[in-house]
């Protein structure tokens, strides 16, 4: 039996598993970086941020565009802050009857972006 030959790193990339290889000589100057997901619903610079309520309060469309979330920033995991869901709506008017419970008399930059909202998510303004 033979041994397989086995071919010296080209620097490319695993394309298996699309893992970049570092050149050997070059082992000094890497960083590393988190690469951002603003896909996710809990994450700091999610896109679809309707409106920020106040510094711990933000309003947030559902990744799949089915509900507003009203989300509380109560935690950091790896350096970022975190958001938790904490009431969802399909409505502009229980939307804003929750927030305006929950946190008071809303600013009037954060009052006008959510009244510019669709009556129902979804649907026309």
């Amino acid at each position: 039996m033979r041994c397989k030959e086995i071919a010296p790193c080209s620097g490319q990339a695993d394309t298996a598993r699309g893992i970049p290889f570092a050149a050997a000589t070059d082992t000094q100057n890497i960083t590393p970086t988190r690469v951002q997901r603003q896909h996710h619903e809990t994450a700091d610079n999610y896109q679809r941020v309707a409106a920020r309520l106040n510094q711990t309060l933000r309003v947030i469309e559902c990744k799949d565009g089915l509900q507003w979330i009203l989300q509380r920033r109560d935690a950091v995991r790896s350096g970022q802050p975190r958001w938790t869901g904490r009431r969802y709506f399909q409505t502009k008017a229980v939307l804003l009857k929750t927030s305006r419970a929950l946190c008071g008399p809303l600013d009037a930059e954060a009052l006008d972006i959510l009244m510019a909202l669709p009556a129902q998510i979804g649907g026309a303004a």
